[in-house]
């Protein structure tokens, strides 16, 4: 991979793993498990894609509250990573997710900062899929310094 697509696909991970999930009794919280499953990259392109496929066990959530968060932002870049086929399930079956900025409507603001609810509680078994389209996005200002110099590792 070229150095800059993988400072993306870096990012990606460090998404995933930053994901913010929303438990009732973060002390009583079981451990979550995560995949990162990397798919096919191209130096050419700088693009890439990163299945990432979350499994929380003994989850509970009533209608409307927020199950995870995910930012796909790095600051400087000129716009968000997008994420894509954003799937839940729990023991139910297929939970109905919307997607919100962080306490308001999504817009061209969000800036990658969103948010899933569902119409109805969750409970059980809660796995979470999603696919990462991964590109080489063009730093504005500031954000890390590029493979090569100091401070990059």
């Amino acid at each position: 991979m070229t150095g800059g697509l993988t400072a993306v696909v870096g990012a990606a991970f460090a998404a995933a793993v930053c994901l913010f999930v929303d438990v009732a009794d973060a002390k009583a919280a079981p451990l979550m498990t995560v995949l990162i499953k990397p798919g096919p990259a191209s130096a050419s392109a700088n693009t890439g894609d990163v299945d990432v496929v979350m499994t929380i066990p003994a989850f509970q959530a009533a209608a409307g509250r927020t199950l995870f968060s995910l930012s796909t932002n790095m600051p400087g870049a000129a716009y968000a990573q997008t994420v894509d086929h954003v799937t839940a399930s729990d023991a139910l079956g297929a939970v109905p997710l919307t997607a919100r900025a962080r306490d308001r409507a999504v817009n061209a603001e969000t800036k990658g900062d969103l948010g899933w609810t569902s119409s109805r509680a969750v409970s059980g078994v809660l796995t979470v899929r999603y696919h990462l389209p991964l590109e080489n996005i063009p730093m504005l200002s500031g954000g890390p310094p590029p493979p090569g110099r100091p401070g990059w590792s």
